[in-house]
This record gives structure tokens, sequence and C-alpha cells, in this order.
């Protein structure tokens, strides 16, 4: 159900079950039953580990992320902001928001969502061949 504008009635108004089941129940129906996964778009030198492609689900207010993300050759860069993906439009926090996640070297890496979409990652001197979005989820206001 796609989500449509509320309406003002005044008071008197009759209502129809037509009325109250588009403005009431397929509201509620858009609001929790979220956007189904979206695929995040790769930076150039990543692509999916295995055939868990990175994406994005908004539920309500809340974006949750999945999926691993490797380089198509060699290690992820070490101690420098790095991106690595884009979320879709409506999937984006309002301001960069920080996370740690797990990576191939079994050590965390810091992956930052910023307001644009970018999704970067910053690694420990450990080079990993791929890093885990599993678990990230943020607000959208």
């Amino acid at each position: 159900m796609a989500w449509s504008s509320p309406s003002t009635w005044v008071a008197g108004a009759v209502l129809t079950a037509a009325q109250l089941n588009a403005q009431v129940r397929d509201n509620l129906l858009a609001l929790y039953s979220g956007t189904g996964w979206v695929d995040a778009t790769y930076a150039s030198g990543y692509q999916t580990q295995g055939t868990r492609q990175a994406k994005s689900t908004v539920k309500g207010k809340t974006v949750s992320l999945d999926g691993l993300i490797t380089k198509t050759s060699g290690s992820f860069p070490t101690s420098a902001a790095t991106v690595i993906a884009t979320l879709p439009v409506g999937h984006r926090p309002p301001d960069t928001k920080r996370f740690a996640c797990g990576q191939s070297a079994l050590q965390l890496a810091n992956i930052a969502v910023a307001s644009n979409g970018e999704v970067s990652i910053i690694t420990s001197s450990s080079a990993p061949t791929y890093v885990s979005l599993d678990g990230i989820t943020f607000e959208l206001d």
C-alpha cells in the first residue's frame, strides 16, 4: 500500500468504509510494512561478497542495512575514509551516522552513512577482504 495524504474532516461528516480504509488502514500498512529491500549502488572497485548484496529497507522511520561488501580486487585501504556504496533516496539519514561493523579480519571497522547516502569505511591497520552491514539501523529524523 502506498501512503496517501490524510484528509481533514469536519464535525458531523459521515465517513464511509472506503474513506476509513484509505485514510487509516492503508496508511498504517504503508507505515509498518516497509519498502522492501532496495539494493545499494556500489562505488567503483566494490561489489557483493558472495550472495549478500548490500541493501536497505525502511519500516516506519527506521532504516536497516544488510549485506557484505568486498573489493573487486585486493583489500580495503587502511586508515582512510573510503566510499564503498550509496543508499537510495529515502533511505538516507538527516546527518552523518557512525557505526562499528564486523569485517573479515575479525576486528571492527568504522562505517559512516552520510546524508547524501554515501556509505564510507575506515578500517584498522589490518586490511579486511570484506565488511558487513548487518545490524546497522538508524532513524530518518
